[in-house]
């Protein structure tokens, strides 16, 4: 018995003086760069980050912000790794308020060992790397991977990227308050062309433009457009860079510069413009929808539901691409002879190798088991934001609704078929409560410009300015 433990310890003792060797010659070896040899047995494969945890603020009941904390899920995180360069990173980074200070890794690598230090400091003792221990990635580490044979290594710099700013907050700034050109204006609806912001609206009984550079404040201008009376600005919208505009007769007007427009044609003497899709011009008459390549020959589109349900005022169109390949164009509208409680919303679909022209327009009924619909607001506005459909305006536009003016920001992301207010996104806490008309646009770096009570408001999701390193 006792020769047998003798063995074992004799055995246990050779293993100890092997590992240390390995582990002098690559502490040697790691500060010479002409020893140093980079071969296929000494590198890492992967990388991936275990719970995130998360400092935020919310609201309590009586408005005043609470730090909370919460946590997430790390291995949805890609870390990036150049074998190039030795540099390990996530291109998108981590949420807004990620606490680095203990974060456990799983790094997969090749080799006898895998040692860290901080990557700052080149005096720092190696530290043996355990997928159980904790590492501190509030700063770069140096992650030194060793052959089995203990003659080669490689050292690698990992780095965590982590958002300075809130991804999924809101904030907003006052661009201008009490603009002249504005004061006499009933605003309709705004429209952003070639980096300029148009707002149309009247001046009496005339339909003018307040326009101004989107990168000039202070610099708007006001033109009378040459525009009939009857124009109808609620109807304004864009297909390839041009403006169109029905009037209350169904003519439809043209315009390059929102001042000068040019009759196009008659759509039909109860027709206005409903809105553009990707190829399209799109007409209400009646119980039926239009379309249009050039908005002089009208034809007929399909749909799947009563025609009664098609709205027929303040309607507007939303065009989205998805990222499975398929097109689309969302109507949203009020019935002006029903007491509906929500709006109308239609879709039509079509894949990658379909076309625009044969896809049929279906209606989202209202049913029970959806309890999201969109809801009818006064001076409603909609557009196509990160991904999603969104809407906000005034007060609800029915006796006894519930939403004050612009109260609630409501989103869809399955394109119509259900619209959730969200409760961490909120609009200009100044505008609440509004009174008047509202109009609002997006730019293509994804701010959205809100006009009311003559002030212009900017806002954009952090997190779709962010650039990836």
């Amino acid at each position: 018995m006792r020769a047998a433990c003798a063995c074992q310890y004799k055995i246990m003792k050779k293993k100890t003086i092997l590992l240390l060797a390995v582990l002098c010659g690559l502490l040697t070896s790691c500060f010479k760069d002409e020893e140093v040899t980079y071969d296929d047995y000494c590198y890492i494969s992967s990388v991936s980050l275990g719970k995130i945890k998360r400092q935020t603020w919310t609201l309590d009941t009586l408005g005043n912000r609470v730090k909370t904390y919460t946590s997430y899920s790390g291995s949805s995180i890609q870390m990036t790794i150049d074998q190039r360069t030795n540099t390990i990173q996530n291109r998108d980074s981590l949420l807004y308020g990620s606490d680095l200070s203990a974060l456990l890794v799983t790094v997969t690598y090749q080799g006898l060992t895998l040692l860290y230090r901080p990557a700052a400091d080149s005096t720092a003792e190696w530290q043996a790397y355990s997928s159980k221990d904790s590492l501190d990635l509030r700063q770069p580490l140096h992650l030194l991977a060793v052959s089995n044979d203990g003659a080669a290594n490689r050292i690698y710099t990992l780095k965590v990227n982590v958002h300075n700013q809130e991804g999924d907050s809101l904030y907003w700034t006052r661009q201008e308050s009490d603009v002249a050109q504005l004061r006499n204006m009933e605003v309709g609806r705004a429209v952003i062309q070639a980096d300029t912001l148009h707002v149309f609206g009247y001046v009496g009984q005339k339909v003018c433009v307040s326009s101004r550079p989107l990168t000039e404040t202070n610099a708007w201008k006001q033109q009378e457009t040459n525009l009939p009376e009857d124009a109808q600005v609620g109807t304004v919208c864009q297909l390839a860079d041009r403006m169109y505009m029905s009037t209350a007769s169904g003519d439809l007007y043209i315009s390059e510069d929102a001042a000068c427009w040019r009759r196009v044609s008659s759509i039909g003497p109860n027709a206005r413009l409903a809105g553009a899709g990707k190829s399209f011009l799109y007409a209400l008459e009646g119980r039926s929808l239009m379309r249009s390549a050039d908005g002089q020959i009208w034809e007929q589109e399909s749909i799947d539901d009563d025609a009664a349900f098609l709205p027929d005022t303040c309607v507007t169109m939303l065009t989205f691409d998805g990222e499975d390949g398929d097109s689309r164009v969302v109507m949203v509208g009020y019935r002006t002879q029903e007491n509906d409680t929500t709006a109308m919303v239609w879709n039509k679909t079509w894949s990658i190798n379909g076309k625009e022209e044969r896809s049929e327009w279906i209606y989202f009924n209202q049913t029970r088991e959806n309890k999201w619909f969109c809801p009818r607001l006064q001076s409603i506005n909609l557009m196509a934001y990160d991904g999603m459909c969104l809407a906000f305006g005034g007060a609800s536009d029915y006796e006894g609704g519930k939403y004050e003016a612009m109260s609630e920001m409501f989103f869809s992301k399955d394109y119509g078929i259900t619209w959730k207010p969200d409760y961490e996104l909120h609009l200009p806490q100044e505008l609440l409560g509004v009174s008047g008309p509202i109009a609002s646009a997006v730019d293509r770096d994804h701010f959205i410009w809100i006009i009311a009570n003559r002030e212009v408001w900017r806002g954009r999701l952090n997190r779709l300015g962010f650039l990836r390193p």
